[in-house]
């Protein structure tokens, strides 16, 4: 029985048919081990899942609520980016740092342990590029003229490439 299991082990961690003296292998669980297995698996109704680490579904769902809330936070901090006063990024994010350092002190203050993770200032400069709409952006601090210009010639440039318009950047 011991040699299957040991052959088992290499053919899966080291993908060879022989067992060689280089390669560790888990021993076979003892007679107490398979008891206490067995008796937690009749206990929970023959469910495999009692096997599983402690971390609970409900837990990681609430943890992937609160990823979610931090998230629509930033965001809408950054979201004032598109504004017609034409705030410059790092103002944005300088007052997106007083903030989240804000609520993290709230937080901590209520008892609760989960602090917002704050991220790098290019790393904000780059949501902004990314999860904003330029055109809404555009928009918002240059007017809806300017912006249909910009779009234009944004498509007029794409549409053909050999002769692009001038930008009016």
């Amino acid at each position: 029985m011991l040699d299957e299991f040991e052959r088992y082990q290499a053919l899966q961690r080291y993908g060879t048919d022989r067992v060689n003296s280089t390669q560790k292998f888990h021993k076979l669980p003892g007679a107490d081990s398979l008891l206490k297995y067995y008796r937690k698996i009749k206990k929970f109704g023959s469910n495999p899942n009692v096997f599983l680490r402690a971390k609970s579904v409900a837990e990681h769902e609430e943890s992937e609520i609160q990823r979610l809330e931090n998230f629509a936070l930033v965001m809408a901090q950054l979201g004032k980016y598109a504004s017609s006063t034409r705030p410059s990024k790092k103002a944005v994010i300088r007052d997106l740092f007083k903030v989240l350092k804000a609520e993290n002190k709230a937080r901590k203050s209520q008892g609760r342990k989960d602090k917002i993770k704050i991220l790098s200032q290019r790393t904000y400069e780059r949501w902004i590029d990314r999860y904003l709409d330029p055109f809404e952006v555009c928009i918002q601090r240059n007017g809806l003229k300017m912006s249909i210009g910009n779009l234009a010639n944004t498509l007029s440039a794409s549409l053909c490439p050999v002769a692009p318009p001038c930008s009016t950047r």
